[in-house]
């Protein structure tokens, strides 16, 4: 690249990579050009970006967020902030120090 940054949407190269891993290469929605994406910065900027995009655009204006327990606290607050009340779930069993599979599906369910 010849710029000191990206554009506003990113990189156009890495953001169709990004699409084509999510979708598959050969996926309709891929070829047919109906998904578009966005670069953004680290996974709190992805997860403002998000939901603020959910929050606009999303039909069901009552949607919760569904945050991993433990997580880091900023996530919690960024669906404050997104206007999106949130619930824990389950997904770390400390004692066993792994993945809680029952634990997250009752949570979920």
């Amino acid at each position: 690249m010849d710029h000191e940054y990206a554009g506003i949407n990113g990189i156009p190269t890495y953001n169709q990579n990004c699409v084509e891993l999510a979708y598959g290469k050969n996926h309709d929605v891929v070829t047919s050009k109906r998904v578009v994406a966005c670069q953004s910065l680290s996974g709190t900027g992805s997860l403002r970006v998000g939901l603020d995009f959910v929050k606009e655009w999303y039909h069901n204006k009552d949607a919760i967020v569904y945050t991993p327990d433990p997580t880091w606290p900023t996530h919690r607050g960024i669906a404050d902030r997104a206007g999106f009340p949130w619930k824990n779930y389950r997904y770390y069993d400390k004692s066993k120090k792994g993945f809680n599979l029952v634990g997250m599906l009752e949570d979920l369910d």
